[in-house]
Order: C-alpha cells, then structure tokens, then sequence
C-alpha cells in the first residue's frame, strides 16, 4: 500500500510512504437456511429436495442433515450431500422421523432450515395428513334444506404405490377420492 502526501499550498517537496499490509479481514456471510423442504416419504426410506439457498457470493460446499424423533426437539447428525437432495435410507419402518438442513460454506455453517417430518413404509400406504386418523369431522346443518345430501370438506393426504383411494365413513362407502384434493 503506497501512501502520498501532496499539498497544493505546501511548498515543501511531496513525500511517499510505504505501507506493507500482512492480512486484510473480509466479513464472510454463512449461507441462508435452504428453503422449501419438500418431503417424499417412500418405502423403506425418505426422499428430500431443497432450494438453494442464499450463499452471498461465497460457493456453498455441502448441506448437513440432521434427525431426531421429536418435533421441535433435539437433532442428531445424519448425512452430508453435495446435492440440493438427500435420501434417508436408514429410517426405521413407521417411526415418523423430524429433520432440518443447513448449507456450509468454506467458512463456517448457516443456520437450520424449517423443520420437515417423515416416515418410511415397509409396503404401498396411504396416511391422512389432515384430518389425521382419530379426529372427528363435524358436518353441519343446513337449515335451508334439512334434506340436504351433500357436504365439502377438505383433506390432504400422502401416498406411494397405490392403485386407488377411497372415501369410507362408518361403515358407508363414498367410493374413489384419488386425487380430489392434494
């Protein structure tokens, strides 16, 4: 670094001073949580996909995942993948598993994605995220027509590797709800 002093007022001769400089501090950002964790829960494993995240000019080496059995609770280390993919082949058949994931830099690791939640099955399933198994569905009176027949409800579900899927309440069959609403 070179350093000179001029002085359009000063009559004395300019002078030049060297400087050497040994280490310049660059503030390096950690990259963002990577976004919209997607889940795929399949049989004997579970499939993840994520964004990429914010990595503020500086490249992102790896994301880390990590497990544990709790929503909101603690999470062990599972895996590291290069890739905006990682598949879980380890899940224990029918334990629901929570997860959050992370991009590192050549610096240091960012923070913790939102947390996603999955379970590996041993044959074709189909799970009722919502309502979830048990809960009760309230269906109104209609007091315009007390003969009225039909009702609209929502429901989510997850499925892998099956042919149909069908409304039952009680004991009455509804017939074929696959892909009404996912």
């Amino acid at each position: 670094l070179k350093i000179a002093r001029y002085d359009f007022h000063d009559t004395r001769p300019s002078t030049d001073y060297q400087i050497k400089v040994d280490m310049v501090k660059v503030n390096i950002l950690p990259p963002d949580p990577p976004p919209n964790v997607e889940v795929d829960q399949g049989i004997h494993h579970i499939y993840f996909t994520w964004d990429t995240p914010e990595d503020y000019g500086v490249p992102i080496t790896h994301y880390t995942v990590y497990r544990g059995l709790i929503e909101g609770g603690v999470k062990e280390f599972l895996g590291i993948s290069t890739a905006n993919y990682y598949n879980d082949t380890t899940a224990t058949i029918n334990v629901r598993y929570y997860y959050v994931i992370s991009a590192t830099n050549i610096v240091e690791e960012g923070a913790n994605s939102s947390e996603v939640s999955g379970k590996a099955y041993d044959q074709p399933f189909i799970e009722f995220l919502d309502p979830i198994d048990g809960d009760t569905i309230i269906f109104p009176y209609n007091k315009t027509d007390q003969f009225a027949h039909w009702v609209t409800f929502d429901f989510k579900y997850d499925w892998v590797e099956l042919d149909d899927a069908e409304l039952v309440i009680g004991v009455v069959n509804h017939g074929s709800v696959w892909d009404k609403n996912r």
